[in-house]
């Protein structure tokens, strides 16, 4: 099983494209760690990538049989702190500093970077729904 593992801040870069970085900020285009583009490679190792001809050409990228969950939260924390702050979320009464302001798992049947998509689910829009805060997006395959 391979498996991607993208942690951070969700910020923009220069061209609006989704990112993580360390530090909660906008970032410059040659500083960004574009969320697309780290699926994208991922998927040059453990999917496929295919030539596109129509309109201006490009590449489709393809992820089969993986599944995707992400953690969100109100600032900087480990991935053993966001699924602890999702545990406490679903059972209540613990306390914590760390606080899961959302939660996503996928399970699909493929991955499309041109339009951003896992299965029928627009990741631009829900992680774009979360800019500023802190991010473990972990695909798998």
């Amino acid at each position: 099983m391979a498996e991607l593992y993208i942690n951070g801040f969700v910020v923009t870069d220069d061209c609006g494209v989704i990112s993580v970085d360390e530090t909660n900020r906008k970032v410059k285009l040659c500083e960004a760690n574009s969320i697309p583009k780290l699926v994208h490679n991922f998927a040059y190792d453990n999917g496929s990538v295919k030539g596109i001809k129509d309109g201006l050409g490009g590449e489709m990228s393809y992820i089969y049989d993986a599944s995707l969950r992400i953690y969100f939260t109100n600032h900087k924390s480990t991935l053993d702190e966001a699924v602890g702050s999702l545990i406490c979320k679903l059972e209540g009464d613990i306390e914590t500093d760390i606080r899961l302001t959302g939660y996503s798992e996928y399970a699909i049947t493929g991955y499309c970077l041109e339009t951003f998509h896992i299965g029928g689910y627009d990741l631009e829009r829900e992680i774009h729904s979360h800019m500023g805060e802190y991010m473990h997006f972990i695909l798998e395959c």
